[in-house]
């Protein structure tokens, strides 16, 4: 048990992390279109966090998690090919994915072969992105999308000395030669959509390393997080979209700093999905962002009145939460603290099976047992409101907004 308390060291002792080193860490799904479009998405570092024993087992061995996959279930009737990756040592690739492919030059040559005849496009955030840009730019690629990729290793947040294998392969020229991308792509003939937080020192920072890459087209956004990406729907927009439709959104935002609700907005309105793809899934970050903080703000106000917390509902034992992350960890403690059960969490296209130990499901397999869903996203609770109630009539739905404030 102490494992799961202590942190989970990245390095080449860690027998966990090389036993799952030695395995594929690709997805490869066919799609149903014959179109010969091909997807490439790349995971970010996130891809599980904090790094904990529990943490990687949860997300890696019990889901096998890669970025994308929710995407994935959307794109597979319009695309012939999607290939997702991951780098599970959180390295930024340097020494690959896998044993077998176990440097950037072999998983440039094994995704060559896969993607032979097919017109490709690359799309990844953070670390994701530094990796989706080497990609796109060496296999030719229509377009990358790219949110806050790295430009250059050397320079970025001390990663040299703190990120074990980047420092163990630093002298090595197989590995090294991808530090500095801003030198490797200068003669890079890919559009690359760059989106970064105009408002973040580390992101400016590395636009400014970026200066001899050819065919950049850096969006700054009005943020202060690194990295920051637009929504679902706008995403799958810039995945579908043609060269000249990416370029003349470039061309709009040129030298400005640009809100991202102003830009996912400009991506819904320029871009069009394929014919038949559709998505509810329209709220911005930012919006989000701002409806969180004031659910934090009311949550805190029902504290300080120093109540009982949600007695307005006392009659609901058996609860389902609609939503996982953060907000709904804080509602699990709060439902523990009354003795109400906690049967399962909802998710509209579930990827994991289980979250903090307790069954992830879809509406239509709501266990019979569960009396009330309480919605967690505060941003879109009209809407989910709505779907639960039409799919579960005889269930009680509320927002959390409405629990926190049943005082």
């Amino acid at each position: 048990m102490e494992k799961d308390i202590f942190r989970f060291e990245i390095n080449s002792q860690n027998r966990l992390l090389n036993h799952i080193y030695k395995q594929d860490n690709i997805r490869i799904i066919e799609g149903m279109a014959l179109n010969k479009k091909c997807i490439i998405i790349c995971s970010s570092n996130s891809i599980y966090f904090p790094d904990t024993y529990d943490e990687f087992r949860t997300k890696i061995i019990c889901n096998n998690y890669f970025d994308g996959g929710r995407i994935s279930s959307l794109l597979i009737e319009y695309v012939e090919r999607i290939i997702l990756i991951r780098d599970v040592r959180k390295n930024f690739y340097v020494t690959g994915i896998s044993e077998k492919y176990n440097s950037i030059d072999s998983v440039l040559e094994m995704l060559e072969n896969l993607t032979n005849g097919y017109d490709i496009i690359t799309g990844g955030g953070s670390a994701g992105g530094y990796m989706a840009t080497i990609i796109g730019s060496y296999l030719n690629a229509e377009y990358v999308i790219n949110a806050g990729g790295q430009w250059n290793l050397y320079k970025y947040n001390n990663i040299i000395e703190d990120y074990y294998f980047i420092k163990k392969n630093k002298d090595n020229i197989i590995y090294n030669k991808f530090y500095n991308l801003s030198d490797k792509l200068q003669n890079n003939s890919v559009p690359i959509f760059y989106m970064y937080g105009g408002l973040n020192n580390f992101d400016i920072e590395q636009v400014r390393y970026a200066g001899n890459v050819k065919n950049l087209y850096p969006i700054a956004i009005k943020s202060q997080s690194h990295a920051p990406s637009v929504s679902i729907e706008p995403y799958l927009r810039l995945l579908c979209a043609t060269k000249e439709e990416i370029l003349n959104l470039c061309d709009l935002n040129k030298g400005s700093l640009i809100e991202i609700d102003t830009l996912e907005k400009q991506i819904n309105t320029l871009i069009k999905l394929p014919e038949g793809l559709k998505t509810s899934w329209t709220i911005s970050g930012e919006r989000k962002k701002k409806a969180y903080i004031e659910l934090l703000c009311e949550w805190i106000k029902a504290y300080q009145k120093k109540s009982l917390f949600g007695e307005s509902f006392a009659e609901y034992y058996k609860v389902a939460i609609y939503g996982k992350g953060k907000y709904c960890d804080l509602l699990m403690n709060e439902l523990e603290k009354q003795n109400r059960k906690v049967i399962c969490i909802v998710e509209t296209q579930p990827l994991d099976k289980m979250y903090k130990g307790v069954p992830v499901v879809n509406l239509k397999n709501l266990p019979n047992e569960v009396e009330m869903i309480i919605i967690v996203p505060y941003y879109d609770i009209d809407n989910i409101r709505k779907r639960c109630m039409k799919a579960v009539p005889d269930v009680k739905v509320i927002g959390i907004n409405e629990y926190i404030k049943s005082i």
